[in-house]
């Protein structure tokens, strides 16, 4: 592996660029902030509205309707009035995040041993329907019962999230053939879907890995043969876990590349934002739903990049200024400064355009501004955070049937869709998981 301080390096040198990158935006010196403290009261407050909403409106909803005791695996495709609607096919994404949820949750102070049953579950699922036996990875989906493969393509969010599960799984219960399964599973990725050119990760293959025509559409409806901003993320976070139970030099170096990809290659210095679609040498591509910020995944991002530096060792303070940059972004032209909230998407250097409020940008956004706050202990992030705590709290929470809404629409009317066939406490989950962590370690 190459020297790491090469890559601090690398890293180092785009950020130090910024303030003069970035046009009409101003950092401001550090040494001048004082520093906030919240009440304990206001502390206090939080961590139990989170550990209410983690228990009455998470897990009482999903145990023990989520578990598939006939078929194995996750039950989902649930609406918001808490009513399964029917039978659906089983992807690996949405497999894959639950079995994470679950393994984080056990060796949580709120898990139990049952959580730990459940995941395990879900892995056996993986290994024993959506594994490839022949050409390695997981199949995109299966049926119901898990008997016919439904879309048989590999997709690269059908190798992160199993990856991301199976590496949870392995801290919590150190299961030699979980482990195997995700070395296994890293190694078909490093050989089939590694952009040895050009760094990062091609989009979609053909069930034997083969690239597919440029013009054929991947599972999302994007190119292929393009990368997305939504790939990279989620292998950057499926490889920081992935770390933890396999720190090869060739992890690190993987790892180290996607920070480097996603705090500069991504980040379009000109605009102070990342956009999402690119080619396979990272020309951007500025048409269609391609040329727009997604609010989300850059707060998402933001706060999986300082998990990915620590993980590796690296001082977070090292990306301050990008996170700061993007915090800017977002808050000026993504963020609902009168009703609060996150928008979902906009283009470059205009307000939003796609004005609904989704769970997972709004649960993204609210541990990305804890986890501000926790860097840099500015005023401003603790009430970006509780601002979106109570939106969430608000707005997003199911009282009456349990769990929370996928979102609110612009008319701020419940949004129902394609999108309860992929809910899974992923993504409020995790916030509400991170953020009890961070609030706790402030008492």
């Amino acid at each position: 592996m190459k020297d790491p301080a090469v890559y601090l390096k690398k890293l180092i040198r785009p950020i130090r660029a910024f303030r003069t990158a970035i046009v009409n935006r101003q950092v401001i010196n550090i040494s001048k902030r004082n520093p906030f403290n919240p009440p304990q009261s206001s502390i206090d407050q939080n961590v139990q509205f989170l550990e209410d909403a983690l228990q009455h409106h998470i897990l009482n909803f999903w145990l023990p309707n989520v578990i598939d005791e006939k078929y194995g695996g996750y039950i989902l495709n649930y609406i918001h009035q808490g009513r399964w609607l029917s039978e659906r096919d089983k992807y690996a994404t949405a497999q894959g995040r639950a079995v994470w949820f679950f393994a984080n949750l056990a060796q949580s102070e709120y898990g139990t041993k049952e959580h730990l049953e459940i995941a395990k579950h879900g892995v056996e699922f993986l290994k024993q329907r959506m594994w490839d036996d022949e050409h390695g990875g997981f199949y995109w989906s299966v049926d119901f019962q898990g008997k016919n493969v439904i879309k048989n393509t590999k997709n690269m969010l059908a190798q992160c999230f199993p990856l991301y599960g199976l590496s949870e799984y392995v801290l919590a219960v150190k299961d030699p053939g979980s482990q195997a399964l995700a070395k296994n599973l890293f190694q078909v990725i490093e050989d089939q879907a590694y952009d040895k050119e050009n760094g990062g990760y091609i989009e979609e293959f053909s069930r034997d890995w083969r690239p597919l025509r440029i013009d054929e559409k991947a599972s999302w409806g994007i190119s292929s043969r393009s990368k997305s901003i939504d790939i990279e993320v989620h292998m950057l976070e499926a490889l920081a876990k992935f770390h933890d139970i396999v720190s090869t030099s060739l992890v690190k170096q993987r790892l180290y590349e996607l920070i480097l990809i996603q705090c500069n290659t991504v980040f379009r210095k000109e605009i102070g934002a990342n956009s999402d679609i690119y080619t396979e040498n990272w020309i951007p591509l500025d048409t269609g739903h391609s040329n727009v910020v997604n609010y989300g995944h850059d707060l998402e991002n933001m706060w999986l990049l300082t998990q990915a530096m620590e993980t590796l060792g690296l001082p977070i303070n090292v990306l301050l200024d990008y996170f700061r940059v993007i915090f800017d972004y977002v808050f000026e032209y993504g963020y609902d400064s009168v009703g609060k909230g996150i928008f979902y998407t906009g283009r470059f250097n205009q307000p939003a355009t796609l004005r609904k409020k989704t769970r997972w940008a709004q649960a993204e956004g609210m541990i990305a501004a804890l986890k501000m706050y926790e860097l840099t202990k500015e005023k401003k992030y603790w009430i970006l955070f509780t601002d979106l705590l109570d939106w969430c709290r608000n707005n997003l929470i199911d009282r009456e049937f349990g769990e929370w809404f996928i979102g609110r629409d612009e008319n701020g009317d419940i949004m129902d869709g394609n999108q309860r066939r992929w809910k899974t406490p992923y993504h409020h989950g995790r916030a509400i998981l991170e953020g009890l962590k961070i609030l706790k370690n402030m008492k």
